[in-house]
């Protein structure tokens, strides 16, 4: 055999190893239905085109199918082709990436020690998108640590029980448009729709205020709150 021939050979052998390592990478984390929900479960899918891509399928913010894009069932496709496909289909193009949940979805996350609008202005943050929660629903958190206001993503049943537990930590769901954050003299401070903000001690008193020609009532007793609006489209307790 020729040099020339050695040669192209493995040329050849080279671009072909090299394709077939590419095709190797394409892996995209897989469930389907209920094991979507189990924290347990842990699948991938081998993609069959390199030209594939991952996707992550959901209801609401509750994932219902993932895995790559081409392999889905009818049905998952065409949702991740349709008009709401950027919302409720979310596609990805690098190795396992489909991790993050759905857009409509998100919560604000940051740390008093690191972003001052943490605490103070919150209203200028943007809210980033949380991972995929596998148990439960995925909620939004605000408490202290070590009398440092931090705000992100609450994924797990179990961690969303401590935050209840916890007379410095607040829950809410991610689309929720009201954000409270504890200060460390114990007033809350909430900003409304209008950026608007209000505050009031929590000495077990009912507080009122209007925004938006919107009524709304507060009660506080031992750091804990519960809000009444008056307007059909506002409600909230």
């Amino acid at each position: 055999m020729s040099n020339r021939t050695s040669s192209a050979l493995g040329c050849l052998l080279g671009l072909l190893l090299a394709s077939s390592s590419a095709l190797g990478l394409e892996k995209c984390i897989y469930c389907r239905g209920i094991n979507c929900q189990r924290s347990s479960y842990q699948a991938e899918e081998q993609c069959s085109d390199r030209l594939d891509a991952c996707a992550s399928v959901f209801q609401g913010d509750i994932v219902q199918a993932q895995g790559c894009l081409e392999g889905l069932e009818a049905g998952w496709r065409e949702q991740c082709h349709g008009p709401s496909g950027g919302v409720d289909c979310e596609i990805c193009v690098s190795e396992k990436c489909n991790t993050l949940g759905s857009a409509r979805a998100g919560c604000l996350q940051c740390a008093e020690s690191g972003d001052e609008h943490c605490v103070d202005a919150p209203q200028l943050l943007v809210s980033q998108r949380c991972p995929i929660a596998r148990t439960g629903g995925s909620f939004c958190f605000t408490k202290l640590v070590e009398e440092r206001l931090e705000r992100g993503c609450s994924l797990s049943l179990s961690d969303q029980l401590d935050c209840l537990a916890n007379s410095n930590c607040q829950l809410s769901r991610p689309y929720n448009r009201i954000y409270f954050h504890i200060n460390l003299n114990n007033e809350y401070t909430n900003t409304i729709h209008s950026n608007t903000k209000h505050r009031f001690t929590t000495n077990n008193t009912k507080h009122r205020f209007t925004t938006n020609n919107t009524k709304h009532r507060f009660t506080t007793t031992n750091n804990s709150f519960s809000t009444t609006h008056s307007t059909a489209n506002h409600s909230r307790t």
